[in-house]
Formats: C-alpha cells, sequence, structure tokens
C-alpha cells in the first residue's frame, strides 16, 4: 500500500509531500501494529530477535548514508559560488559537524541493540526505526542549514537560518538520547548539557555570521563527544525492562 503511493508521489507533478507523509504514516502505523495481514496475521514477536542484528546494520547504514548530505549540499551549493575564505570555513565546519555527528550516532549503538535484544526481547526492533526517524530529521535539517551558511556564511543570521543551523543537531542528539532512553531507560545528561551552549548563545546570535554560529554549534557537539562518562557505562549488560513511574 505505501509502495504504490511512494511512487505516485515521486511521479506526481504537485502534492507528492502529501502523498509521501500518508506513506510515512502508513509505514509507521504498519510497523507499530506488527503488520497485521489477511489471513497471514502479525509479525511473531520472537521473530523480531533474530533479525535483531541484521536490522541494527541496516538502521546504521541509513544514518551513514544520509549524514553524507551534511556535505554533499554545500559542496554542490560551493562548486555553483565563488570560492572564498569564508565558504571553505562553512564547508570545513559542515564536515566536522558531521564527523562528529557520527560520532555521537555510533557510539555503543550496535551494543545497545544488542543489549536491549538480550533483556528486552522484540522491543529494540520494533522501537528502533521511531527514534531513528528522529535522527534522519536532525540530519536533513542540518543539510538544508549548510546550504545556506555557504551560499551567504557572512552578514546577520535571519531567525528562520538560526531554527535550522541550531536545530538540526538539536534534532539529532535529541533522537540519540531518545533511542537510548527508549532501550535503556538511560539519559547521557552530562553529553546532553552541552547542546545548551548555542541556546545560550541564541539571544545574541542573529547579529553574528552565520559561519560563527555553525562554528559554536561545532563546539557544541565536541563537548558532547568528548566530555566524560558519568554514571557508568551508557549501555550496561543484563538491563531488565523499564518499570513504569511510580
Amino acid at each position: 500500500m505505501s509502495g504504490v503511493l511512494w511512487i505516485i508521489g515521486a511521479v506526481a507533478d504537485n502534492e507528492r509531500w502529501w502523498i509521501w507523509i500518508i506513506a510515512i504514516a502508513i509505514d509507521l502505523l504498519s510497523a507499530a501494529a506488527r503488520y497485521p495481514t489477511p489471513w497471514i496475521g502479525r509479525v511473531p514477536l520472537d521473530q523480531y530477535d533474530r533479525t535483531t542484528a541484521h536490522l541494527g546494520e541496516r538502521y546504521q547504514q541509513f544514518v551513514i548514508l544520509a549524514l553524507g548530505d551534511i556535505i554533499l549540499v554545500p559542496t554542490l551549493e560551493l562548486s555553483r559560488s565563488e570560492f572564498d575564505r569564508f565558504r571553505i570555513t562553512a564547508l570545513l565546519c559542515a564536515f566536522a559537524i558531521m564527523l562528529l555527528l557520527w560520532q555521537i550516532y555510533v557510539y555503543r549503538a550496535g551494543e545497545l541493540l544488542e543489549t536491549a535484544a538480550a533483556s528486552v526481547p522484540g522491543r529494540s526492533t520494533r522501537v528502533t526505526p521511531y527514534s531513528h526517524l528522529v535522527l534522519l530529521v536532525g540530519v536533513a535539517v542540518t543539510a538544508a542549514s549548510f546550504d545556506l551558511v555557504v551560499d551567504r556564511p557572512t552578514g546577520p543570521t535571519p531567525a528562520r537560518w538560526l531554527m535550522l543551523i541550531i536545530g538540526g543537531p538539536l534534532i539529532f542528539v535529541l533522537g540519540r538520547v531518545l533511542f537510548a532512553y527508549l532501550l535503556s531507560a538511560r539519559v547521557p545528561w552530562r553529553r546532553v548539557a552541552s547542546q545548551l551552549l548555542p541556546l545560550l548563545v541564541l539571544p545574541w546570535a542573529g547579529g553574528w555570521p552565520p559561519v560563527l554560529v555553525s562554528a559554536i554549534v561545532a563546539l557544541a557537539l565536541a563537548v558532547h563527544v568528548l566530555a566524560p562518562r558519568s554514571g557508568g557505562r551508557e549501555t550496561t549488560r543484563g538491563l531488565g525492562p523499564r518499570r513504569p513511574a511510580g
């Protein structure tokens, strides 16, 4: 059902986004319901356990491919513009942010999936797509922001640009936190706190050049990656199911 809508949206001249939104909704809702099919039934829960490692690798490949857009989009923009030091600096910021987001994602992501699969059968495979959807949204927003920054790296930064430049990596980090929380009920608060730096400078960032705002975002992500761990490991073997609050 969703495949038909994906194809229709690809060939449609207009309204394709609404068609694709419906296709995404069908994919997500059917996954949450374990793909109910007439005369066949739903996917058995034990089948999810046998595919955890396989799907975990596929999710990582999706994220890695998406991260490439953070470099591809501004590189194409730079090829259409005049080369100068500010545009090249913006491209270097994009490259640094791409590497930092990659490091934030891959840090024990595979181990977290395996741990959750052992302690909460079927849960890791079923909840992972939703957290990865947030990650991919963050990547798309970040790539769009550098398309703008490379085009005009100097001058004041409009409010809409600030939302993209700061919001993209922030959404990505929140998606990674959601991924860890859904599987282990643990949140790396010290690492998350590093993302407060771009938010603290937000009231003044409108008067700063976009390339400087991008550098501050890269600095915050670097603190996120380099911050020492607290409270033990982010993933621990033998984690039990999450208990409801109260």
